[in-house]
């Protein structure tokens, strides 16, 4: 995939998408599958708002049981299926435990109708049905849990994945289908012909070129900047957005296998203890959040608020501050509604603006595929138009999502790869997790420099050919695009200036970048750590 701001100068587009979240990504790419003409522009990386500040989890909202969402809930399982599907090396499954103690909000019973009422409405097609486990059953599964007043819990399932990985994947699906997109392209104003939207005035940040996009239908998928982007179109367009803020640190591991899922004592709402790569996620809180977009970040009592009532369920771990290897923060763009924050639903909407702007608000990760249809279905306009060109994106699988089976496809891939390549095994298992069945479009990197086997990180997985990889295919433009994106060393130990520096001199290479720009990238990435 290569950056063509000449392209998105030079045609009139079917559709011009401005966001490139998940939501956005997922609509260009169903729309490229349908054959329109379509491009979009985002004005940072791809995911590199609120898509890549996610609890990393394919889930079916167990917790919007208590909203009565019913729908949401069977709409969300089945898209997870779905994922799992398309997308078999970035969503995988998980178990969680939820630990149930006297005094809690939610008991046992109250638990064990919701797991059984979970399972129903996933059509009892979870990896694994529920079960209810004992204290004992609890311990010998995670021994760092809270002895006392421990009354057992539950069992379940749902999916990990890599959330900017998984919205990568939809924007490289899309342009081998023909779509057009650009990262850090700056939407400064909506054109328009008549009263009508037909396109944008856009700036390229990276050369500082200006230029226009024209389309015959324009869709604003901005998430928490949908509000600004409206008034560009129509200035009396009302709010839209009630966002809220959710923050997540990484710490050392605290748990073994499964997930936790906790009830705060504070408020009473549920957050997660995570396994991830060797560490443990714990996230997220839930916040109104009234400031600028770009500017959030993780408070800390944000941070206090997650150790604490992490400490209490899982004292064994012994978390303090000291332990914080990385922190994040993201905004969910929520439809405006009365209520709590916890308590707003992550269901979407799609709006007709009078100016001809079509706005996506509100939804969540695992829903995006089905958001994207929707999109598409309403711009194809009506039933019948709408058979001639269905919806294929249920069916074929992401860039990278053609396996017959990630198990095999490992053990073949360690085993060739070793002798053909001279790397380990870990590295050869990472990149079909990170790539899928495109792994080896990176090892052949390799042949052209064996210097780019040499692992980013002594003891990691990585490998500097990924980052060459990442320039030619994957449009990276910064050093933080590949340490926050294309890769997960942002949130790992190994996030400091040695790593920064060993990716950053292979990028200067590739980018052409001389010592004072090296280092201002270097900088720009610790600042934001």
């Amino acid at each position: 995939m290569k950056r063509e701001i000449q392209k998105l100068s030079s045609e009139t587009f079917d559709l011009l998408i401005i966001g490139g979240g998940i939501n956005g990504c997922g609509i260009l790419r169903d729309a490229a599958l349908r054959g329109y003409r379509a491009a979009l522009v985002e004005k940072g990386d791809f995911a590199s708002g609120t898509s890549s500040k996610t609890s990393k989890l394919v889930h079916g909202g167990l917790r919007y049981l208590e909203q009565m969402e019913f729908g949401l809930v069977f709409e969300s399982c089945r898209e997870r299926r779905t994922l799992q599907a398309i997308a078999p090396h970035l969503v995988l499954p998980l178990p969680f435990l939820i630990p149930v103690y006297k005094g809690d909000a939610r008991g046992r019973t109250t638990i064990h109708a919701g797991m059984v009422l979970y399972d129903m409405l996933a059509l009892f097609r979870n990896v694994e049905r529920h079960r209810m486990v004992s204290s004992e059953e609890a311990l010998k599964a995670e021994p760092d849990l809270q002895r006392a007043g421990l009354q057992g819990g539950a069992v379940y399932y749902d999916c990990q994945m890599d959330d900017a990985r998984l919205c990568l994947e939809n924007v490289l699906s899309a342009a081998e289908a023909g779509a057009v997109a650009a990262n850090y392209a700056e939407v400064l104003s909506l054109i328009k012909n008549g009263e009508r939207v037909a396109g944008a005035v856009v700036r390229d940040l990276l050369s500082g070129q200006t230029f226009e996009v024209m389309a015959r239908k324009v869709i604003n998928a901005s998430g928490p900047w949908i509000d600004r982007i409206s008034k560009m179109g129509s200035p009396e367009s009302p709010p839209r957005l009630r966002p809220t803020k959710g923050v997540h640190i990484i710490v050392p591991g605290s748990t073994r296998t499964h997930a936790l899922l906790i009830s705060a004592r504070r408020d009473n709402r549920i957050f997660f203890v995570i396994p991830y790569q060797g560490y443990s996620l714990i996230g997220t809180t839930d916040t109104f959040y009234a400031g600028d977009p770009d500017e959030v970040e993780a408070s800390p009592e944000d941070i206090a608020y997650l150790i604490e009532e992490s400490r209490r369920v899982i004292p064994g771990a012994e978390l303090s501050r000291d332990h914080v290897i990385a922190s994040f923060a993201g905004l969910r763009p929520l439809v405006a509604e009365p209520g709590r924050p916890s308590e707003l639903s992550r269901g979407h909407v799609i709006y007709e603006e009078r100016s001809g702007l079509l706005t996506v608000a509100g939804g969540k990760y695992t829903t995006y595929r089905q958001v994207a249809e929707e999109v598409v279905d309403r711009i194809a306009g009506g039933a019948e138009k709408r058979s001639l060109v269905p919806c294929r994106t249920a069916q074929l699988p992401l860039y990278g999502g053609d396996l017959k089976d990630l198990v095999s496809t490992i053990k073949i891939a360690s085993e060739r790869s070793v002798s053909e390549y001279g790397i380990g095994p870990d590295t050869a298992a990472h990149l079909v997790r990170c790539y899928g069945s495109r792994y080896r479009d990176v090892l052949d990197r390799i042949r052209e420099d064996e210097g780019l086997r040499e692992r980013i990180v002594p003891g990691g997985p990585e490998i500097l050919a990924q980052v060459r990889y990442g320039v030619e295919r994957e449009m990276v433009k910064t050093l933080s695009d590949f340490l926050r994106r294309r890769t997960s060393l942002a949130l790992s130990g190994a996030n400091g200036r040695d790593t920064a520096g060993r990716v950053a001199s292979v990028l200067a290479h590739e980018l052409h970048w001389d010592a004072k720009e090296t280092e201002r990238q270097i900088h720009a990435y610790l600042k934001d750590r």
